[in-house]
């Protein structure tokens, strides 16, 4: 099947006409019509079905509070890979201003508020919380294991991880709460129209963790109006600013052990370059050491 082709089995069971290609990376999309309405098509790529139940869990749960995302329509496919969606208005803003940040950090302290709730759903399978993927054993065996191919970028890999650590395991985060993250709350994945805030998309990142884990792919290690604006509505204990870096890493990290095997195992040659540049970047706002190389 090429790439942005509906298979004519999916256009019949779900009675659609194609629009037009949306994107997509792992998952891709379409608008499609079906009865006079436009609607999102979108494919799941490597996701097992329970991944997208806990998907379409969120989805549902949080549009029953109102906010505004993608509904799934009818049902899943028989092979469950494709899912009709509501078409939500507006677009991204490309205003990236510190208002514009901070009003961001608003809306995700607000999303955090209300997902708490969702966590009788427990965790999504696969899925772990930050403070898991650093004490990962397996991560450090495989970067031992890298660091004969490529010393440099290992070292670097390394280096944070352990620094992250050092911070994680002074701190007693026994008592810190979970939410329900977004997993992907980047100003790509927040739409306005004239209106003002009017959807939220991409939750195929949603897990159980420590909320500072979803200042990730907000934050981004130096938009710090995003931190300004989410305490304006929930501020954040110390614990939780201590562990806002190393959580930031552990996302940066989740993958390395993966991407390592998969250089050994199929001979997939790794791109560290979102890692290197993300893990280098340091905000005024945090002391943390810049990276001494080797």
């Amino acid at each position: 099947m090429e790439n942005t082709r509906i298979p004519q089995s999916c256009i019949t069971e779900l009675s659609i006409e194609p629009i037009g290609y949306l994107g997509g990376r792992v998952n891709r999309h379409w608008l499609v019509g079906r009865k006079g309405r436009q609607y999102v098509l979108r494919h799941y790529g490597y996701a097992s079905a329970n991944v997208v139940d806990y998907e379409l869990n969120v989805l549902q749960r949080m549009a029953a509070m109102g906010w505004p995302v993608p509904i799934p329509i009818d049902q899943l496919t028989t092979d469950h890979r494709w899912c009709l969606f509501t078409h939500l208005p507006g677009a991204p803003r490309t205003d990236d201003s510190p208002e514009a940040r901070r009003i961001q950090g608003q809306l995700l302290a607000r999303f955090h508020r209300d997902s708490a709730a969702l966590l009788d759903i427990g965790q999504k399978e696969g899925s772990c919380r930050a403070d898991e993927i650093l004490r990962n054993p397996g991560l450090v065996a495989a970067l031992a294991r890298y660091e004969r191919i490529d010393a440099d970028t290992a070292h670097l890999l390394r280096w944070h991880l352990d620094c992250a650590l050092e911070v994680i395991d002074g701190l007693d985060t026994t008592g810190l709460g979970s939410v329900i993250l977004h997993g992907d709350f980047a100003s790509w994945n927040l739409l306005f129209d004239e209106s003002g805030f009017s959807g939220l998309l991409d939750f195929e990142f949603t897990h159980r963790g420590f909320r500072i884990s979803d200042f990730a792919m907000a934050w981004r290690g130096d938009r710090d109006e995003i931190i300004q604006g989410y305490q304006e509505i929930s501020p954040l204990n110390d614990i939780e600013h201590a562990l806002i870096v190393p959580c930031f890493w552990a996302c940066l990290l989740n993958d390395v052990a993966e991407k390592i095997e998969a250089f050994f195992e199929r001979g997939i040659r790794p791109d560290w370059t979102w890692e290197k540049n993300k893990l280098l970047v340091r905000s005024k706002r945090f002391g943390i050491d810049r990276y001494p190389g080797r």
